[in-house]
C-alpha cells in the first residue's frame, strides 16, 4: 500500500535489471520492517524507457515504488533528481548491486531521531567502538562515509545545494559541503547496513578522474581554511594519483 507522506525515500539508480543489478536491491528495500517509506528507482542509460517498463512489469503491483525514466547522465545528477522527487524526511541510499538487512532503516531512523544534530548515519569502513562522531576535519584524508549505507536528512542535502555532478566523488563533495556550511556532525556505527554485491566484494576501482575530483575538493577546502590536516589530505591524494598513473589502477573498498 502506498504511503501518503513517507518518512524515508530510497533512491536507487539502475541501468540494467537482473538479480545482480537492480532486482535484489529493490526487493531488499521493499522488505524493510520500517514501513513508512517509498522507493524511487531511477532508470538511466540509452534504454531507460525500456528499463522502466521492465521494472514496472517485475514490481508493478507494489505502489510504494516510484519508477522514473531519466535522460540525465552521471550518478550525481540522477541522485539530485531523486532528492527533488523524494517526499521523505530522510534519504536512504543503496547501489543497484547491493542488498541490506531488513531492519536497517528502523535502526537508522532511531539513531537520527535520538541525535537531532546529526546529518546522517553510515556504516563504518573499519572497526570502531560504539558510535563515532564525524566532523569536517575527519574527512580530510579520505572519504570514511560508506555511501550505499547512508541515511541522510533531506533538509541537510538541500541546504547544501543537493548532489553535484562531480565525477566519482559526488558523495564526498556533498558531505564536505554539508559539514563545511552547516556544521554539526555525522554518525558512524559498526552496524552493517549494506551487503555488497560483486563490485563491493572484488573491490571498487576508482579511476583516475575520480581521484582528481577528490583532490579538487581537498584543495578547495585547504585554501578556505589553511588547516594542516587538509594539506596532508592533498598530499595523500597526489601520492595516490601518482601511484595510479604508474600502476594503472588502485583497488579500493566501495564508497
Amino acid at each position: 500500500m502506498a504511503i501518503a507522506n513517507p518518512r524515508v525515500s530510497w533512491i536507487i539508480c539502475i541501468h540494467t535489471l537482473d538479480h545482480s543489478g537492480g532486482i535484489d536491491a529493490i526487493q531488499s528495500c521493499l522488505d524493510q520492517t520500517f514501513v513508512d517509506q517509498e522507493v524511487i528507482v531511477i532508470c538511466n542509460g540509452s534504454k531507460s524507457d525500456l528499463l522502466r517498463e521492465k521494472v514496472d512489469t517485475h514490481f508493478g503491483s507494489d505502489d510504494r515504488l516510484k519508477i522514473i525514466s531519466s535522460p540525465i547522465k552521471g550518478l550525481g545528477g540522477n541522485l539530485a533528481y531523486g532528492v527533488i522527487l523524494a517526499q521523505g524526511e530522510f534519504i536512504a541510499r543503496i547501489d543497484s548491486d547491493d542488498t541490506c538487512p531488513d531492519d536497517r532503516i528502523a535502526k537508522q531512523v532511531e539513531l537520527l531521531e535520538f541525535d537531532k544534530s546529526a546529518h546522517l548515519v553510515s556504516s563504518s569502513r573499519g572497526q570502531i567502538q560504539n558510535i563515532k562522531i564525524v566532523q569536517l576535519n575527519n574527512l580530510a584524508l579520505r572519504n570514511i562515509i560508506t555511501h550505499p549505507s547512508v541515511l541522510v536528512r533531506k533538509s541537510s542535502i538541500l541546504l547544501a545545494g543537493n548532489y553535484s555532478s562531480v565525477f566519482g566523488a559526488e558523495d564526498y563533495e556533498l558531505w564536505v559541503r554539508i559539514l563545511g556550511q552547516q556544521g554539526g556532525h555525522f554518525l558512524l556505527t559498526n552496524e552493517k547496513f549494506v551487503n555488497y554485491g560483486e563490485q563491493g566484494v572484488s573491490g571498487f576501482r576508482k579511476n583516475y578522474r575520480a581521484y582528481v575530483s577528490v583532490l579538487q575538493v581537498q584543495v578547495k577546502v585547504f585554501f578556505e581554511n589553511f588547516r594542516f590536516i587538509w594539506g596532508l589530505g592533498v598530499v595523500c591524494s597526489l601520492v595516490r594519483l601518482i601511484y595510479l598513473k604508474i600502476h594503472g589502477r588502485i583497488g579500493l573498498k566501495k564508497t
